[in-house]
């Protein structure tokens, strides 16, 4: 479960969170959206790091946990339309 907090005007949303260790499973998932949770965030560990994986099933961005912007960037960016 990750919790972060909401820039102020939005509303809270819950959001889905996923670790995987397959990325063509992360690949196949990542297609589908759902109206409740809107684009679920896969991760995976590489080395003794989590990383976004990407729509395409390639690594991304270190995910910095002393620092969660960017997660935060990435979930207002991929909210569910419907809300």
């Amino acid at each position: 479960m990750v919790c972060l907090t909401h820039e102020l005007g939005d509303a809270p949303l819950t959001r889905l969170v996923e670790t995987k260790h397959d990325l063509k499973d992360a690949t196949r998932k990542g297609k589908h959206l759902s109206k409740t949770y809107g684009k679920v965030l896969f991760l995976t560990k590489d080395s003794q790091r989590f990383k976004i994986v990407q729509d395409d099933g390639s690594l991304g961005e270190v995910v910095d946990f002393d620092d969660l912007a960017r997660l935060r960037q990435w979930m207002r960016d991929t909210a569910p339309v419907c809300r």
